[in-house]
């Protein structure tokens, strides 16, 4: 039998931004990692990617309700195990259709698995 894990809601709110930024990079995975044991009994993690990658020019979070993370959180969450993400979520558009496009093209970049917006 397989099992499958759903997580949902990742998101990177102003105050997480500030706790992963140092020095003008981010790195998530320290943050992450201590779910990395827990998602390792999956055999097919998906999350629920509720924030877009739209790039540093589209301005990083830094309000609550509208979100733009860095390409890097795509490499903390494979570290961590996740396969899979949905981008369909009332987030999908915080930086409009440019960011929506290019967050599909960072996680092709990556080889991160997706659903949701095309």
């Amino acid at each position: 039998m397989k099992k499958i894990t759903v997580i949902g809601d990742i998101m990177v709110e102003p105050p997480f931004m500030e706790q992963v930024a140092k020095n003008g990079e981010y790195d998530f995975t320290p943050s992450f990692m201590p779910l990395k044991s827990i998602l390792e009994e999956s055999d097919y993690v998906i999350g629920n990617l509720e924030t877009p990658l739209a790039g540093p020019e589209s301005g990083y979070t830094h309000e609550l309700v509208s979100f733009n993370s860095p390409d890097v959180l795509v490499e903390a969450l494979q570290e961590i195990g996740i396969d899979a993400v949905s981008t369909a979520n009332n987030h999908s558009l915080d930086r409009g259709y440019e960011g929506l496009a290019r967050t599909v093209d960072v996680l092709d970049h990556y080889g991160m698995a997706h659903t949701g917006t095309y």
